[in-house]
């Protein structure tokens, strides 16, 4: 039976791929065969003996010590693009948020709701027009990197929140890459999703290098 150790909390989903008649899985197991990782820093940690391979459940290795699993015939796995639906939610998230001023609001209705004699529904009718922000509705959107994220970005998976309303331009991570349509911008001002965040950024014009009111 194979040991397998995991170091932070996994899906039931996954686990139950591992049939319980061949692994033994938990996070008190010892003398692991196999680690089973998401977010958990490794560079310190000790390896066992029966140590054979390393799983990462997210894209990215820099918590696990890939030298040292090599120089031990350690195998490291990664799963990208497993969580790229919940990131790319995250990308339309921000993108309303910053746009509309969303956490300044919030912050600014509490601040009414803790002051002493303030009409709360009356401030908030005379002053909720500072926090309307621009609609996203016929604004540019680039996306810069074209991996699983940014291809679920890209080929409309978010935009029909947001009306399908955006002109799009893109920037691959490798040209061999295609996975986005490509639209001519039209707007001096973009949007750029960048995985888990996005920022205005004024693009040069012939007739206009300023930001626009977004």
């Amino acid at each position: 039976m194979y040991r397998i150790k995991t170091l932070n909390k996994i899906s039931s989903a996954g686990l139950a791929h591992l049939d319980q008649t061949r692994f033994q899985v938990g996070n008190d197991v010892e003398n692991e065969d196999g680690i089973l990782v998401r977010s958990a820093a490794m560079h310190e940690y000790e390896f066992p003996q029966a140590l054979r391979a390393i799983a990462r459940a997210g894209a990215g290795t820099n918590n696990i010590p890939i030298d040292r699993c090599s120089e031990n015939g350690i195998v490291v796995f990664n799963t990208p693009g497993a969580n790229a639906n919940a990131v790319k939610e995250l990308v339309i998230a921000a993108m309303l948020i910053a746009s509309r001023d969303i956490m300044g609001g919030a912050k600014w209705v509490q601040e009414q709701a803790n002051t002493e004699g303030v009409d709360v529904a009356a401030a908030v009718e005379k002053g909720k027009s500072a926090f309307v922000g621009p609609e996203l509705y016929k604004k540019t959107l680039g996306v810069i990197g074209l991996g699983a994220i940014g291809a679920l970005v890209c080929n409309g998976q978010c935009l029909p929140h947001l009306g399908g309303g955006f002109q799009l331009i893109q920037q691959k991570q490798r040209d061999h890459i295609d996975r986005a349509h490509h639209k001519q911008a039209k707007r001096p001002c973009v949007i750029f999703a960048c995985g888990t965040f996005c920022v205005e950024h004024p693009v040069k014009h012939k007739q206009c290098t300023q930001w626009e009111q977004c």
